[in-house]
């Protein structure tokens, strides 16, 4: 199946999603994004019309909130992809893609062969040519897909949550009141 639609993932998904409800996950992925594209963007050049011409795309294509997401995903699967539609020679639109839904088709000789998106509930397969699909590939490492940060701190991760639930079966055990009970009759002492 998987020779099909393209190279495997190397990050479980599922488990980096889970690990963003953890809360301090959650806090870093989000607050980098805010971080990195809260102040917003602007387009500078010494021609004018090409300035006002861009900062209209990018209002029409909606680029703020392509990019927020476009980072979060990036940093939480390691990926993300963006499918253009060109008309005309311009950029009609941006699509952001599920990352989770994409595989990466590689030549023999290592080249892009073009990327799949792949559906596992239908098994519906949408082949997509290189220049259709925008890929952008955070911190990656000899392979084609990137790494997402909740990687690298996983097992810390499970450990910290595995110490958490520790913590509370402990306390349940050892902070309740201890049962103090004397034997004999009062009466013979």
């Amino acid at each position: 199946m998987m020779s099909t639609v393209g190279i495997p993932h190397r990050e479980n998904y599922e488990e980096n999603e889970a690990a963003y409800m953890v809360p301090i996950v959650k806090g870093i992925i989000d607050k980098t994004v805010d971080v990195v594209v809260g102040p917003g963007y602007f387009i500078k050049g010494e021609n004018e019309e090409m300035v006002e011409f861009l900062t209209a795309e990018a209002k029409r294509l909606k680029f703020d909130i392509w990019l927020r997401t476009l980072c979060f995903q990036a940093m939480l699967y390691g990926d993300s992809y963006t499918e253009k539609t060109v008309r005309n020679g311009m950029i009609s639109s941006l699509s952001l893609i599920d990352p989770k839904t994409m595989y990466i088709r590689i030549e023999k000789d290592g080249t892009l062969k073009g990327y799949t998106q792949f559906f596992k509930k239908t098994q519906k397969k949408i082949p997509l040519e290189p220049d259709e699909v925008i890929h952008f590939c955070f911190n990656k490492i000899k392979e084609p897909y990137g790494t997402s940060i909740v990687k690298p701190m996983m097992r810390d991760l499970k450990n910290k949550l595995q110490m958490e639930d520790d913590f509370v079966v402990l306390i349940k055990r050892k902070a309740n009141p201890i049962l103090h009970v004397q034997m004999g009759d009062t009466a013979t002492n």
